[in-house]
């Protein structure tokens, strides 16, 4: 089905086993043993640690383009704000002074990496959390996945306030009631809009109403309405992602049969993957930056792209996107700009799923019911949308 992205649709919550289930209830416990242990160890912080928040998004970057909302807001409300992050995203936020790089396991694709316990022991992990220390003594640590994880990590870091989600981002997993302050997760709400949750937790009343994620300073000067070049964004991280190479090759020949000019973008090592998805007919774009990805998609009158960082980042830029979602949690992750729209089709099968290894051919499954044909006539329909 196609359709405007909308607050429509509600996908239901991925369902987490029984064995993570319970390593993450011990984990709250742990959690709520030292937010315990601090109340009753009160310390004197310096004035004006109340106003720093420390902020922990350790994954894509559509998590951290999420965030600008809410960031945008508390530094209106003259917070200090401290964000934990790949390194690589910094060229969002200029405006941020204190920028952490995130070496947390748990961020990373790799199943044998992320829950090998070496990994937590080896030294980039315990430099990171003794640099995390000394930023975060005394300031309020948000964590908007409600990973406990996270939470658990904030906690350790000296953090006086921990505020996390109550359950774990798109998933039915509920964090116990003592390991932080939660706000309450809706599926029903884009990913920016739940984030705006945590400045009112904050603040202790309303907010003003801010719109979706901008970028100014990375927004194209030049308007694209006359322009007649379409990005094709058709690698992922994850493989359950991925549109088949025959479909993308076909839209590619038909686009350019409409006299649109095309184009493939991919990022970092992903040029031979990009290739082999639309062939070698058109052009590969290989952006190995935040700046790079925001000028190339900037050029573009259309993006259609999966469900990825830089469907976001276009979204941002106010870009047009046709946003192909297999087992993607909607609208959740759907984009906000009004000519934009997702396509996607929810059959009576469809079982939302986390993006691990297991889960690539549900998801394979899920976008091989997209055809080429509504792609096209999505395409058409928001480049001519005013």
């Amino acid at each position: 089905m196609m359709g405007r992205a909308e607050r429509s649709e509600s996908a239901g919550l991925i369902r987490i086993g029984t064995s993570k289930r319970l390593v993450a209830q011990c984990f709250g416990l742990v959690a709520g043993g030292l937010r315990l242990w601090r109340r009753c160890h009160r310390r004197a912080y310096p004035p004006g640690c109340d106003r720093r928040v420390l902020i922990l998004e350790p994954f894509g970057l559509g998590d951290v383009i999420s965030l600008e909302p809410l960031i945008r807001l508390l530094q209106q409300q003259h917070f200090k704000v401290i964000l934990c992050a790949r390194p690589e995203w910094q060229p969002l936020y200029p405006s941020i002074g204190h920028w952490m790089a995130a070496q947390v396991p748990w961020a990373r694709h790799q199943f044998a990496q992320k829950y090998h316990w070496a990994e937590y022991w080896r030294q980039p992990f315990r430099s990171f959390v003794r640099a995390l220390r000394g930023a975060a003594a005394g300031a309020v640590g948000l964590d908007p996945r409600g990973d406990i994880r996270s939470v658990l990590l904030l906690h350790l870091a000296g953090c006086r306030r921990v505020l996390t989600l109550s359950s774990y981002l798109g998933s039915d997993l509920s964090l116990p009631r003592c390991a932080a302050e939660r706000i309450p997760f809706s599926p029903e709400l884009r990913r920016w809009e739940l984030n705006m949750r945590f400045l009112t937790a904050l603040v202790g009343g309303a907010v003003p109403k801010v719109g979706p994620p901008q970028f100014p300073h990375l927004a194209p000067p030049a308007p694209r309405s006359s322009q007649r070049r379409v990005g094709l964004v058709p690698v992922a991280p994850w493989p359950g992602k991925l549109w088949a190479a025959d479909k993308w090759k076909e839209l590619a020949v038909q686009l350019q049969q409409r006299g649109w000019d095309v184009q493939a973008l991919c990022g970092p090592g992903q040029t031979e993957a990009a290739v082999e998805q639309t062939g070698h007919s058109v052009p590969v774009v290989q952006c190995d930056s935040v700046l790079a990805w925001a000028e190339a998609l900037g050029r573009c009158a259309v993006v259609v792209t999966l469900d990825t960082g830089p469907m976001h980042l276009a979204d941002a830029l106010g870009v047009p996107v046709v946003a192909l979602f297999g087992q993607g949690l909607l609208p959740f992750w759907a984009p906000s700009g009004r000519r934009s729209c997702v396509i996607t089709h929810r059959d009576a099968d469809f079982v939302p799923c986390h993006p691990t290894e297991a889960n690539v051919p549900l998801g394979r499954k899920y976008m091989d019911r997209i055809s080429v044909s509504e792609v096209l006539e999505a395409v058409e329909r928001v480049s001519s949308d005013a």
